[in-house]
């Protein structure tokens, strides 16, 4: 069964025209916004010389683009004749009087041809009229009888150096603190000489020498005083052991002392028999000995509580030693000539801790 659809013919015919329709005012928005439909007047001008021209170059009015150069060809005196247009809406700029000017860039960036109005407001003049070139001898009646309206023309290389002249003074700032750096670079680098052949003692580096000398000499004489006193206590104890020995020889000889003490008759009954002054005596000189041993015992536990802070005292100096070669090395490796500070490998301590030995 075939199925039909009323005016279908009508609806084809609508959706044709809208679409034509669209495509005509799509056309014509595009050729206004290229100005496919707006009139354009041509003039003529003279030049001496095509350099700098160019088909399709802009010609500007204060800053405006008001038309463009249209073709150019060599005339019969060997002139150059360039045919450019105005658009319509800027068409009461051209006045009588008026001349055209090729602007080159001193520096090679870019050219362009202006326009110069004629001073005094008047009809534009016929189409294909010549507008004289600036170079002319016309354009420079036209001037002399200040017939033209010149702007002031600026300057493109007092410009130029306009920009320059900050960055000079940029340059010229980053100099002076390379300058600076220089200097102090070069005076740590006497300082750090003089330090190193001993001709100087001041600043850091010197203190940290004068610090670790001061350091190693409190060290020595620390340890000198130990040394001499425990020398004076061996000293002591040696005696004393010879003295016990002498006594346990004397003690152990049947034939010695001891018997002849133990007679009746002998020296220690008489010693014994003196109203108790030798047993004061000999209270007094054990009280003595007492005495003593205490000291000793005083001694033995200082020195075992030395014992620590003279390692302490010793590693820290082997650290303190260490660091100074450590600065010396990187003073003289200074980045300015070699490299930094060498890698070494970490020496072995020279007393081991209280907790090293496995129980």
């Amino acid at each position: 069964m075939k199925f039909r659809i009323r005016f279908a013919y009508q609806i084809v015919g609508v959706f044709v025209i809208v679409g034509v329709l669209s495509f005509i005012a799509i056309l014509v928005t595009v050729g206004a916004n290229q100005r496919w439909f707006a009139r354009n007047y041509y003039y003529r001008s003279i030049f001496s010389s095509a350099s700098g021209l160019s088909v399709g170059m802009p010609i500007t009015f204060k800053g405006f683009q008001i038309g463009r150069l249209e073709k150019m060809e060599l005339t019969a005196e060997n002139d150059v004749e360039i045919v450019f247009h105005v658009q319509d809406r800027y068409i009461e700029t051209v006045r009588e009087n008026s001349v055209i000017q090729l602007i080159s860039n001193p520096l090679g960036l870019g050219a362009g041809l202006v326009f110069h109005q004629g001073r005094y407001p008047s009809a534009p003049p016929e189409e294909y009229s010549i507008i004289p070139s600036l170079d002319s001898v016309e354009a420079r009646r036209l001037i002399a009888e200040n017939l033209v309206v010149l702007p002031r023309q600026e300057d493109q290389i007092t410009n130029l150096l306009d920009q320059i002249d900050p960055i000079l003074e940029n340059v010229t700032t980053l100099t002076a603190t390379l300058d600076i750096a220089v200097t102090e670079a070069t005076q740590t680098l006497q300082i750090v000489n003089a330090t190193l052949d001993g001709s100087s003692r001041d600043g850091p580096i010197a203190e940290l020498f004068i610090g670790v000398d001061a350091i190693i000499d409190e060290l020595e004489r620390t340890i000198r005083n130990t040394v001499a006193q425990a020398d004076g206590i061996l000293v002591y104890i040696e005696e004393i052991a010879k003295n016990v020995a002498l006594a346990s020889d004397a003690i152990a000889d049947p034939t010695g002392i001891v018997p002849r003490l133990l007679d009746p008759s002998g020296s220690i009954a008489k010693i014994l028999d003196d109203d108790e002054v030798l047993f004061d005596r000999i209270d007094g000189l054990l009280s003595d000995l007492s005495d003593v041993t205490t000291e000793l015992a005083d001694l033995a536990q200082f020195m075992n509580r030395t014992t620590p802070q003279l390692t302490g005292i010793l590693e820290e100096g082997r650290r303190t030693l260490a660091t100074g070669k450590d600065v010396l090395e990187g003073l003289s490796n200074n980045p300015l000539i070699r490299g930094g500070i060498s890698p070494q490998l970490e020496p072995p301590a020279t007393f081991g801790g209280f907790r090293d030995p496995e129980f």
